[in-house]
């Protein structure tokens, strides 16, 4: 990604985003859709199939980290997540979206893997799995944009597809959890039950898919987050949330079965 700052004939400052990625052309078309449907999201302005170059208006705002900041903002995370999941997609466009396979091919890197697998491969996929939604496919801190309270800009929609809307609740759970704490998460959450309600199988089942697909890259973070201000989150102290996670999860399955 790169931000580009241009002087137009009217003597202004303009600031675009440009974005090089694979599918540029699915992007383009998927923002204009969220603009209509109202999601905060960047105005997509033109694109160059040759170059893979996708050019977007710029949002003025900042994604937050520090522990405290986001705490009592769930109910606008969960907000925004809710409009993402509503947005309208033409059925003639629809296989556009088409879900990349899930991957749940093992990495023996970590303590959780065997444990995780051993909860989740009898009930994955769910059969209860409900209409496919557009799902954003990374919805987590760094991709939101603030301005103070206010949440002005959700970005990356490369990984955007019509799949199952627990897939990015599960992953804003957890990601909130580590980053901002437990009740950061639960008010994520109760906004989104509030609204449309939840299955506590479906979320427990989900929850697990997201605390797998976090274990492959949780090393990796906890360096990241050293440079974004939070020195604290080491990756042991990811890996503690990661355990509770699981535990939450899987006491939740125990809990439907009995």
């Amino acid at each position: 990604m790169q931000i580009v700052s241009l002087r137009l004939a009217d003597g202004k400052q303009h600031k675009i985003v440009l974005r090089h990625h694979k599918k540029i052309e699915q992007e383009y078309e998927l923002l204009q859709w969220l603009q209509s449907a109202g999601v905060q999201a960047a105005r997509p302005l033109a694109f160059n199939p040759k170059t893979r170059t996708l050019m977007l208006s710029f949002i003025e705002g900042e994604s937050r980290y520090d522990a405290e900041y986001p705490r009592t903002k769930g109910k606008a995370v969960g907000q925004q997540l809710l409009s993402i999941h509503a947005v309208p997609i033409p059925k003639n466009k629809a296989t556009q979206l088409s879900p990349e396979p899930f991957d749940l091919l093992p990495n023996k890197n970590h303590p959780h893997e065997d444990e995780i697998r051993h909860h989740l491969e009898p009930r994955f996929p769910p059969t209860e799995s409900g209409p496919p939604v557009l799902v954003h496919g990374d919805f987590w801190p760094g991709n939101m944009l603030w301005q103070g309270d206010r949440l002005v800009g959700v970005i990356d929609w490369e990984d955007a597809a019509l799949g199952n809307r627990y897939y990015d609740l599960a992953i804003a759970r957890f990601d909130s959890c580590f980053i901002f704490g437990r009740e950061a998460m639960l008010e994520l959450t109760q906004i989104y039950e509030q609204t449309v309600g939840l299955n506590a199988h479906l979320l427990a089942v989900w929850d697990l898919v997201a605390a797998l697909r976090a274990s492959h890259g949780i090393s990796q973070w906890a360096v990241g987050f050293d440079e974004l201000g939070r020195p604290d989150l080491i990756e042991g102290v990811i890996w503690q949330s990661h355990r509770w996670f699981i535990d939450q999860a899987i006491a939740r399955l125990d809990k439907s079965a009995g």
